[in-house]
């Protein structure tokens, strides 16, 4: 095909889904499916615990009323009942919090070791409960929860440490630390 066809032409293209029963067949959205007992993702089945219940959240979280999924493989523990995403980085069940991030095009998630009745979300990198503070859902050494402060450009402080990402920044004082200005652009650079 020429080039310019190819890409100005809308294609439709047809997946004959092995096994598949066309009379309990519902499509779910995000590429999702299910019939009366298979899951489909595209072209592909996958197993779930309860195909009845499978509703999905977005194109790489689904859930059932028994366990919560990430990318069509079941999120360890989880309560696929209560499973809810709170933003792109973080969602919650009625017993854990949790940390999403991608990674090589695909999503990771990692359950948060938190008082779960005192977490509360910050940004996309940092939340805290009573206690501690964490950083893409791992604790944050040494930061004090009830003094910690987001500062700008990617540096924060808490209790008697100032901390770049979640690292701390060595003989830096928290009441006097200031960013320059020009490090207000620099922070997705590693």
């Amino acid at each position: 095909r020429v080039s310019q066809d190819y890409f100005t032409s809308k294609r439709k293209r047809t997946l004959l889904l092995e096994n598949a029963d066309p009379a309990s067949f519902v499509y779910l959205g995000h590429g999702y499916a299910k019939d009366k007992s298979t899951a489909w993702y595209n072209d592909s089945g996958f197993q779930v615990d309860d195909v009845e219940s499978l509703t999905v959240l977005n194109h790489h979280f689904v859930r059932d009323h028994k366990t919560a999924y990430l990318d069509r493989k079941p999120i360890a523990g989880s309560d696929g009942k209560t499973f809810e995403l709170i933003s792109d980085y973080y969602a919650k069940d009625a017993n854990k919090y949790y940390y999403c991030t991608p990674f090589d095009g695909q999503y990771e998630i990692k359950s948060i070791p938190c008082h779960y009745e005192s977490f509360e979300v910050i940004d996309h990198q940092y939340a805290k409960d009573q206690k501690s503070v964490f950083y893409e859902g791992d604790k944050l050494l040494k930061a004090e929860s009830n003094s910690f402060e987001l500062i700008s450009s990617g540096y924060t402080k808490g209790g008697k440490h100032v901390y770049f990402r979640d690292k701390i920044v060595e003989k830096a004082e928290p009441v006097s630390f200031t960013p320059f200005k020009e490090n207000e652009n620099s922070i997705g650079e590693s």
